[in-house]
Formats: C-alpha cells, sequence, structure tokens
C-alpha cells in the first residue's frame, strides 16, 4: 500500500462517498507533529517552480506528495504568494519520511481494525 498523507488522517464520520466510503478527515492530518532535525535547503524558486510547484517537490523529493509540507515549513498558504528569485527551505527527504514513518505507522493499526 502507497505511503500518503491521506493515511495518516482518520477516517470522517460525516462524509462518505456515493458508496458509503468515509473520506479521510482532513483535520486530523497532525501536520504540527513535524520536526527538521536535518538543515533544510534553502531554495531561490523559478517562475517554472512556482507555475509547477508538483514538479520542483516531485524533482527534489522524488514524489510530489510533500507539497503540504513544505508549503507548511514554509508558512505558506499557496506557493503563488511567492515571486521569482524569492527562497523557501525544503526539508530534507530524511525528515519528511520519519514524519511519515512515525505518523503512518500509528494510523495504519485504525484504517487496519476498520476494514481498509
Amino acid at each position: 500500500m502507497a505511503k500518503t498523507k491521506y493515511l495518516t488522517m482518520e477516517q470522517s464520520s460525516v462524509y462518505t462517498d456515493d458508496s458509503g466510503n468515509f473520506y479521510p478527515d482532513i483535520f486530523t492530518f497532525n501536520i504540527e507533529n513535524f520536526q527538521m532535525n536535518d538543515v533544510p535547503l534553502k531554495y531561490a524558486l523559478s517562475e517554472q517552480d512556482i507555475y509547477r510547484f508538483d514538479l520542483l517537490i516531485s524533482n527534489y523529493y522524488g514524489k510530489s506528495d510533500y507539497d503540504d509540507l513544505v508549503l507548511w515549513v514554509n508558512n505558506l498558504e499557496h506557493i503563488a504568494d511567492k515571486q521569482p528569485g524569492d527562497t523557501i527551505y525544503l526539508p530534507s527527504k530524511n525528515d519528511i519520511t520519519e514524519y511519515y514513518r512515525k505518523n503512518f505507522i500509528n494510523y495504519t493499526i485504525v484504517w487496519n481494525l476498520s476494514g481498509i
């Protein structure tokens, strides 16, 4: 099973899809537990990076799923709030992997017990 941010969230008890499957509850995504142990890379954004932020994240980390964490670390609501030449910090892949390892393991039990 792929490790995604959605697997670190609890299931919503309110919202379901047409088949009755519960959606992940985004308010249980405990991003505040993210800790940086390594020095993040200070990165100067290009126009292309802002336009295709998903590609920047994918090229740096090997997948684009970490965009929310990078925006959070930089206290950004959206990458379009930046201009070419502005800098952001890219946390180390080790720090992100450790965050998902700790949080994914905790929520795997919840999801497995619920039959997912």
